[in-house]
């Protein structure tokens, strides 16, 4: 297990503790699972996954924008949204969805967060179609 990595969750449970009860409530309810399989971090609603190298990368205050943003993807219940769709897709859709709300509650993102303005007050679901209309060939089996 990442120490350093661990270390920095803690850190961020220890600020929305602090300053951001709501997200602390959910975060710290959630078990931190550390997968090198993951390109950066993800949640099945039960657990929060995170790759450690990702954590790692992330400043103190991008790392809280992120696990707040898993705790969006917890909130809106997404895990239970997604139907027959194509996963990967809808996942960027989700955080499409999802990153505007991160930046309004005053978080801070990652610079290469996915993030744009056209799908502002967007449900995810709309997001994906809009996808799935603008690259038809997109294979969603």
């Amino acid at each position: 297990m990442d120490t350093k990595a661990r270390k920095s969750l803690s850190d961020v449970q220890t600020k929305l503790v602090l300053h951001y009860t709501f997200f602390a409530t959910l975060s710290l309810s959630k078990n931190y699972i550390e997968e090198e399989r993951i390109p950066t971090m993800a949640t099945d609603g039960m657990k929060v996954y995170y790759n450690p190298k990702f954590v790692n990368s992330l400043t103190l205050p991008e790392l809280t924008g992120v696990v707040v943003h898993e705790m969006y993807h917890i909130l809106l219940m997404h895990m239970l949204r997604l139907g027959n769709r194509n996963p990967m897709i809808a996942n960027v859709a989700m955080d499409y969805a999802i990153n505007p709300l991160v930046l309004e509650a005053g978080f801070t993102l990652p610079k290469d967060a996915l993030f744009d303005n056209r799908f502002n007050n967007m449900e995810w679901e709309k997001i994906y179609s809009i996808f799935l209309n603008e690259s038809p060939k997109i294979n969603i089996k």
